[in-house]
């Protein structure tokens, strides 16, 4: 059974999108009958009201409400259970507020919003439900006032980017394109990764179940994601390298500099020095020959000297400098390429590796202990076609028996 993989997706998914408005409670168990509720949403009074053009999630946060999405058509009893659970919840908020001396008004109470991929005309008809296109976007169903009901049939919302999110929840060829649309939003979206990573987790727990039988839209969706999580994974491979290409060419260039400065000086004194006796010996006696021939050598010697020295080092600085910077840039270059290339794709390849890992162990111990953590260091060190049929294979204490102490 594959429709928990997809309940656990809906109310991650949901929580996502609702949390910048209020508070959400997922999972939240109902008195004095064993029920739970999938999500309720509490609204932040302080949050300020949305502007005109606002998008179907903001519309249904625009008060505290209860979120039930389902994975299939939903079914009388089904949209009758929900509205069991609502009412549960309306009588312990009545409840609470006598407690407290207080009256709890008609608009303070959540209303239910019921989520499913098909609504048929039939179950239309049989709940006396109705649109409301001038507030909602076109498949959005109102039960009567007196039940404080929605009904979103997501294969009938418009394929707009007010509907998006929703459309997210859907299943079949409506799920696909939304998720598509998804990855084409611009990065800087403040919703996209996140919404992205919880679609990759829903991947990796798919992919965990996929020796069972699995329908035909949960292969079809399986490709998809896998298509999208390749395309990721070598969008982060390249931005590692790209980083490495940077780092390594900035730290090549500082290198390349500083030794050239210090081999050009050297390689200048040394010319420099050689050259000033050189023009020394030969002025000191010419000037020696017309003045005397021992004052003209001294005094020749001596002037020569000094001016070979400035000289030299002024032309051996400047020629030290432009071949310490050629041979600088040229070795920082090649060294920075090779190891930025190195460490991109480490890190790069390591992180996915993690990822991946955790994901695999949550599917198969419900979550990650302190004993689990240790071992995945060690497991990623396993290229993917050796960790992954273990994590899938082996049982917790093989698992620990075979990595803890490694």
């Amino acid at each position: 059974m594959t429709r928990f993989i997809h309940d656990q997706f809906a109310k991650k998914y949901l929580t996502e999108l609702l949390n910048s408005f209020g508070e959400v409670q997922t999972s939240l168990d109902i008195a004095p009958e064993l029920k739970q509720a999938d999500l309720l949403f509490i609204r932040d009074p302080n949050t300020p009201p949305a502007s005109t053009n606002i998008t179907l999630v903001e519309k249904l946060a625009a008060q505290s409400a209860l979120f039930e999405p389902f994975r299939n058509p939903v079914a009388p009893e089904e949209i009758r259970s929900c509205l069991g659970k609502l009412f549960d919840v309306h009588a312990k908020m009545i409840r609470d507020a006598k407690r407290k001396n207080r009256k709890i008004s008609e608009a303070e109470l959540p209303i239910l919003w019921i989520i499913c991929p098909t609504f048929s005309e039939s179950l239309i008809k049989s709940c006396s439900a109705v649109t409301d296109e001038e507030n909602y976007a076109k498949g959005v169903y109102l039960l009567p006032d007196v039940l404080k009901a929605r009904i979103i049939a997501v294969h009938k919302l418009p394929k707009t980017p007010e509907t998006l999110w929703l459309r997210i929840l859907g299943r079949g060829k409506v799920q696909q394109q939304a998720i598509q649309e998804l990855k084409s939003l611009s990065e800087d979206n403040g919703i996209r990764d996140n919404a992205l990573e919880l679609v990759y987790e829903m991947l990796s727990l798919l992919e965990a179940r996929e020796k069972q039988e699995l329908d035909r839209e949960d292969k079809e969706l399986i490709m998809q994601l896998s298509t999208i999580y390749l395309e990721k994974l070598e969008n982060a491979t390249a931005q590692g390298i790209q980083q490495g290409l940077e780092q390594g060419i900035q730290q090549g260039l500082e290198r390349g500099i500083q030794q050239g400065l210090e081999r050009g000086i050297q390689q200048g004194l040394e010319r420099g020095i050689e050259q000033g006796i050189e023009q020394g010996l030969e002025r000191g006696i010419e000037q020696g020959i017309e003045q005397g021939l021992e004052r003209g050598i001294e005094q020749g010697i001596e002037q020569g000297i000094q001016q070979g020295l400035e000289q030299g080092l002024e032309q051996g600085i400047q020629r030290g400098l432009e071949q310490g910077l050629e041979r600088g840039l040229e070795q920082g270059r090649e060294e920075g390429i090779e190891q930025g290339m190195e460490q991109g794709l480490e890190q790069g390849t390591q992180r996915e590796r993690r990822a991946t890992i955790r994901n695999l162990l949550i599917v198969r111990f419900g979550s990650i202990d302190e004993e689990l953590e240790r071992i995945i260091e060690s497991l990623t060190a396993l290229p993917p076609e050796e960790f992954t049929p273990l994590l899938l294979q082996l049982s917790r204490e093989d698992l620990l028996a075979r990595f803890y102490s490694s």
